[in-house]
């Protein structure tokens, strides 16, 4: 395979990873589940379970993030240590835009009320932000970059954004 050919592979592997990644485990009865399911036999999140507050990993991987004001996340990758051959990293992020940045972003995309709560890995639920949530594909793509594919969630009202991502 090509280079180009082998990335568009790639990406389009973690296009269809993060959508059948975007949460973990089902909600509660009092919280909506994930917006999708994980499938029997989906790769699973494994990570070291450090909660970081670094942004530089972040704005490197998702250049709309430069000016984040601060982020709590957690990373690692997807699937079984044991199992030999190439795999995607994910990460799972709550971060706080800087004032008026998600205003902006609410009234220049067509975002919808989120019907299911972010998947986040366990560490990060209590990061969530209370109130509701919208979404959109704009909105994933605004946060998605060379590689890496973005699920976010930004605060109904609020500077909180929650990103789901996976890539290379």
């Amino acid at each position: 395979m090509t280079p180009p050919t082998r990335r568009a592979t790639g990406l389009a592997l973690a296009a269809v990873l993060a959508a059948l990644l975007g949460g973990c485990s089902p909600g509660s009865a009092d919280a909506p589940a994930s917006r999708s399911t994980v499938p029997s036999g989906a790769p699973t999140k494994a990570g070291t379970g450090e909660t970081r507050h670094d942004l530089e990993p972040l704005t490197t991987r998702i250049p709309a993030l430069t000016q984040v004001d601060e982020a709590t996340w957690m990373s690692g990758t997807l699937g079984d240590e044991d199992v030999p051959g190439p795999s995607l990293s994910w990460i799972d992020a709550v971060v706080t835009l800087p004032a008026g940045v998600a205003d902006g972003l609410r009234s220049s995309m067509e975002l919808t009320p989120a019907t299911v709560a972010p998947g986040v890995v366990d560490g990060l639920r209590g990061a969530l932000p209370t109130g509701g949530l919208v979404e959109g594909p704009a909105l994933d793509e605004a946060f998605s970059s060379d590689g890496w594919q973005s699920t976010a969630y930004l605060e109904a009202d609020g500077d909180t954004l929650v990103l789901l991502v996976v890539g290379e």
